[in-house]
């Protein structure tokens, strides 16, 4: 992925991309946080290969 892509797709959320089919963890880590930011509190796994993250669901709140 190119850097100009990478500053393009920076700009959706983690919904859009995964719509489009990229992972927003992996151009998170490639973009250097431009899509979660401070994922330091999302963080439940990393080693030198994977990091995993737990992301807001819109689905996952119940509505009144």
């Amino acid at each position: 992925m190119t850097q100009k892509e990478i500053d393009k797709y920076s700009k959706l959320s983690a919904r859009e991309l995964t719509d489009l089919g990229i992972c927003p963890t992996c151009l998170d880590k490639l973009s250097g946080g431009k899509v979660y930011g401070d994922n330091s509190k999302l963080k439940f796994y990393e080693d030198d290969q994977i990091e995993c993250l737990y992301a807001k669901s819109e689905n996952a709140v119940k509505k009144a």
